[in-house]
């Protein structure tokens, strides 16, 4: 009944061309202290395995003096920057 999957990672890729660790999401936040001013630079935190564990995490980081991201998938700490600085920017 149905087709078959071919369920060996020949090179690390499924027919798809998507890793195991596609299928494992790594979650950031970011933040940046915006007061005194000038803002500071945006900071990426993270991995984590969960957006949960993210997102408590970066309750952590909210103060009066911070803007703080939501939670965000990025393939890598240098992707997980460039999410951390566009999403924290100044308005």
């Amino acid at each position: 009944m149905g087709g078959q999957y071919n369920r060996q990672w020949p090179n690390g890729r499924n027919q798809f061309g998507i890793t195991p660790e596609d299928l494992d999401p790594q979650y950031w936040f970011g933040f940046r202290q915006v007061i005194p001013s000038p803002p500071g630079q945006a900071i990426a935190k993270g991995p984590f395995d969960s957006f949960s564990e993210a997102e408590r995490e970066s309750e952590k980081f909210m103060g009066p003096d911070t803007v703080v991201s939501a939670p965000f998938i990025a393939d890598s700490e240098k992707q997980a920057f460039g999410r951390a600085e566009e999403l924290t920017g100044e308005k």
